[in-house]
């Protein structure tokens, strides 16, 4: 009897441990790196990430039974510990594109990242489809690195990354901003900017339809906190942009399709950070105004060793004069035995009185060592406004070789 008893437990234990799921998964890249750029006297040297963001993934999921289930997604990136200089957040002058110009900052900066400074969200699927609650990516990333583009990723010769975007006006957050999007003014030093996350988002992903389409609405609240002549110099005071993502996907044999938007709601005040008493501190035509990232992109499988790439996309203020852009890109994707090969050309319009166009040529190979390892090279051509400001580079020029692997 005791016996029976203890064997009934075990079978109740396993299969209440059956309906719930724990994992870790991610994705770890090492590479050498070499940047030239007009205003090098020299080559920069740097091991990196170059084929991808490296990154561990902490995921959950419970049954709960007819046909729903919870989960959990917890997701930290992370720069490589090597870098260009040892200085924590030293600058290199002239690298367009970037955030602050800090793409090639030092150790110390590299290491400033903390846990859960990705995705990071509890989520409910049903049949009718998935609601997710938290810090949620917004499918602009994915349409534009993934659907309309080679496996490039965020890395070398990526049109969605911190050394290129085909984007205006609206960048990842900074110091003291999590991941949050902020305000990015256009300038000779800093053309482009991207948005990838926002906090506060609540986030409906649909099943997928018959004949391939699916439907993805995120929305996130604008926090227009004011802030009133007796606040403390530096406060933040919690202000944060709105954000609406649209996306409208389609998958059916060899072809991907996928229309996404991306709606900004600016607030009283575009500033990251306060450095007087005197508020709010506005960007022109932007108050309480909006910006809206659109893209259109797909592929085509040629051949199932073949598949061809084309996207479209624009960014535009309400004003119509702070942010104006549009942009395209083509590239294709060949698969040889173990290898595969990349190609990408895009470029970007500046519609506005400054004029920061720019393109970027991206290459690069995979030798596949398994369905999860691969060695790798990348190689981009970057260049920027013909009219910068004296002192600034024009053209900057990246090769990359190393090795990745999923996990």
């Amino acid at each position: 009897m005791k016996k029976t008893l203890v064997a009934l437990a075990a079978l109740s234990a396993t299969a209440v441990f059956a309906q719930s799921s724990f994992s870790i998964t991610g994705y770890i890249d090492r590479g050498y790196q070499t940047v030239n750029n007009s205003l090098n006297a020299g080559t920069t040297k740097a091991f990196s990430s170059n084929a991808g963001t490296t990154r561990f993934e902490f995921q959950g999921k419970e049954d709960l039974g007819g046909g729903m289930a919870a989960g959990f997604f917890v997701e930290t990136d992370w720069n490589p510990i090597g870098g260009t200089t040892n200085v924590a957040g030293t600058t290199t002058t002239g690298i367009s594109g970037t955030t602050g110009t800090t793409a090639l900052a030092g150790n110390v900066a590299n290491q400033n990242g903390v846990f859960a400074n990705s995705e990071s969200y509890i989520k409910l699927d049903t049949a009718n489809g998935t609601v997710k609650l938290g810090t949620v990516n917004n499918e602009m990333l994915p349409a534009v690195t993934a659907v309309g583009s080679p496996a490039f990723s965020t890395g070398t010769g990526g049109v969605y990354s911190t050394n290129f975007s085909i984007f205006n006006g609206v960048g990842t957050g900074t110091s003291g901003t999590g991941s949050n999007p902020v305000w990015v003014a256009n300038s000779a030093t800093q053309a482009g900017a991207r948005s990838i996350r926002q906090d506060n988002t609540i986030k409906y992903e649909s099943p997928v339809f018959a004949g391939g389409f699916q439907v993805k609405l995120g929305y996130a609240p604008k926090n227009d906190v004011a802030l009133n002549s007796s606040a403390t110099t530096g406060a933040t005071g919690g202000i944060t942009m709105g954000a609406t993502d649209l996306a409208i996907k389609y998958t059916n044999g060899p072809v991907d399709l996928i229309y996404t938007s991306v709606k900004y709601d600016f607030g009283a005040d575009l500033s990251t950070t306060r450095t007087s008493t005197t508020f709010p501190t506005a960007v022109a035509g932007l108050v309480n105004s909006t910006q809206t990232n659109t893209f259109y992109g797909g592929n085509y499988a040629v051949m199932p060793t073949l598949k061809l790439f084309a996207a479209f996309g624009s960014s535009k203020s309400a004003d119509s004069l702070t942010v104006n852009t549009a942009s395209s890109q083509f590239g294709a994707q060949y698969a040889m035995g173990n290898i595969d090969f990349l190609a990408i050309k895009a470029s970007v319009n500046d519609k506005t009185t400054s004029d920061f166009d720019r393109t970027l040529t991206g290459l690069g190979a995979n030798y596949n060592l398994s369905k999860t390892t691969r060695l790798y090279y990348r190689y981009d051509n970057i260049s920027y406004n013909s009219n910068a400001a004296s002192g600034v580079t024009t053209t900057q020029k990246r090769n990359a070789a190393g090795i990745s692997m999923l996990f």
